[in-house]
């Protein structure tokens, strides 16, 4: 095993708090994403029990290391360097990975960068994962050849309370599908796209004059990449409802076409505080939630949502959209049509007349523009919102619910019902149209076929009462699942 300690001089510039970086836009954190053990393969794990690894003990004038308690104790005894030490573990770049350690800042300055290095090369070219004594975080790397310093997040401040003070902190670096996922004690902080790594070593920093102690270090190979993204609330949602997907073996898991990049942004509305409440939309959007998940998708779920979360969901859809292959949006709730524009409707929603629309809803164009920003890729929109209208004191004939909306090149829209028309907020778990269409959702076909399936379906269990449609401008075939590899 290689290693070493590096010592930096004259570099101190890069980890000190620049109050410039303060004013970095807002990361949207989200409950931590688990993966099943099993999914897990380590390839090298450290717990400090005992020195097996050959970590560097070593007192001088500038550092000091020494490993007691379970803990390697790692200090800078310079006021003006900062110390790093790696070790060669190697990783296949082209694999979907994981590395996370817990690392305890202990005591020192304040205003500069501890944490985990990766993807070193022994020439000064790394990436690092960064916290600071007075509860800063940020992500950057160093180009030795270029001689530059980049952000790959600027310098966050702790507002989410997501770090301790003297206490361990768990960083996990995470590459999947090409999207680097970076944690803070089980939050994302922030996804970027994967850049290839400079080599094999990993390790630690400390600041100038500072001490931090680290109780693990674990780089392990995601084997089955299908469950990166079932967070907890699936994992949940599965033993409260059997209509939920049930975590699978590696063997059961549908094989995805081409490896595309899916993103979801799912929202349920019920339970209405100015008018009447439905049965189904919260268990069709977890059981849509669940569903894509087990179909690769990662999923933005709002549940019961106002005005305010459900346009903070979008923006954090928009934002991520630019890096995946396929983009859906599902809404089931109430939803109403004023002069032509379809809006959904927030639970938090106060609509006493007409004009309220534009102010108390969201349109669903507001949803439609950002998809049609990219028309060379898959656009899914499913709108299970055309529920029996609440406000029938101003709403008269045509009206009374959506009216169709032409879809843009490479999308598809479907509606739960025709134009005009209501549907069937059921009696069951789960309204007639959701619980049809993931039944289609789950058979290898193309995405024409999924929802013509679930149209006849729908008329035939409704008595020819509701009749989804859809209406499709997609360039090429999409399937939600096939039943071989491709």
């Amino acid at each position: 095993m290689k290693h070493r300690v590096l010592l930096m001089f004259g570099a101190l510039k890069f980890f000190f708090l620049l109050v410039s970086c303060l004013s970095a836009q807002e990361i949207n954190f989200a409950e931590y994403k688990s993966i099943p053990s099993s999914s897990f393969v380590n390839i090298f794990l450290e717990e400090f029990d005992t020195n097996k690894n050959n970590w560097l003990i070593k007192t001088d004038s500038l550092f000091h290391t020494d490993i007691k308690d379970n803990e390697y104790c790692f200090t800078s005894l310079s006021n003006i360097t900062l110390a790093t030490t790696q070790k060669r573990i190697s990783i296949d770049g082209g694999e979907d990975f994981e590395i996370e350690a817990d690392i305890k800042f202990v005591q020192g300055y304040n205003y500069s960068g501890n944490g985990l290095l990766w993807g070193g090369n022994g020439r000064g070219s790394y990436f690092g994962f960064y916290f600071t004594g007075n509860g800063y975080y940020g992500i950057f790397y160093f180009d030795s050849v270029s001689h530059g310093e980049i952000a790959l997040l600027p310098w966050q401040k702790n507002s989410h309370q997501i770090l301790h003070v003297e206490e361990y902190n768990k960083l996990t670096v995470r590459k999947s599908r090409n999207e680097y996922y970076f944690f803070i004690n089980k939050y994302l902080v922030f996804q970027t796209p994967y850049r290839g790594l400079y080599g094999n070593e990993i390790g630690f920093v400390v600041s100038p004059q500072s001490e931090i102690r680290i109780a693990l270090l674990r780089v392990s190979y995601i084997g089955n990449p299908q469950f990166v993204f079932m967070d907890n609330e699936f994992l949940r949602n599965t033993e409260e409802h059997s209509g939920d997907v049930k975590d699978q073996t590696a063997a059961e898991v549908p094989q995805l076409l081409n490896n595309q990049r899916r993103l979801a942004l799912v929202i349920g509305n019920a339970h209405y505080l100015q008018t009447v409440p439905l049965r189904n939309p919260v268990n069709d959007a977890k059981l849509m939630s669940g569903t894509l998940r087990k179909l690769g998708f990662e999923v933005i779920q709002s549940l019961d949502a106002s005005k305010a979360v459900i346009e903070k969901a979008v923006r954090e859809f928009s934002r991520k959209m630019p890096h995946y292959d396929v983009s859906l949006f599902y809404y089931a709730g109430h939803g109403i049509q004023f002069n032509g524009i379809n809006y959904i409707i927030p639970v938090d929603a106060d609509l006493k007349q007409k004009d309220d629309a534009k102010f108390e809803a969201v349109p669903i164009n507001f949803i439609v523009e950002e998809l049609e920003k990219y028309s060379d890729r898959v656009n899914i929109v499913i709108l299970d919102a055309c529920r029996n209208n609440p406000f029938r004191s101003w709403v008269r004939g045509g009206e009374r619910a959506f009216v169709a909306i032409p879809p843009a090149s490479g999308t598809i829209i479907s509606f739960a019902t025709s134009e005009g028309a209501t549907a069937i907020d059921g009696d069951a778990e789960n309204g007639l149209f959701t619980e049809e269409l993931v039944k289609q959702m789950n058979i290898s076909q193309p995405i024409e076929g999924v929802f013509k399936k679930t149209r006849i379906a729908v008329e035939r269990r409704s008595k020819g009462f509701q009749s989804p449609q859809e209406w499709s401008k997609l360039k090429g075939d999409f399937y939600f699942i096939s039943d071989k590899n491709n």
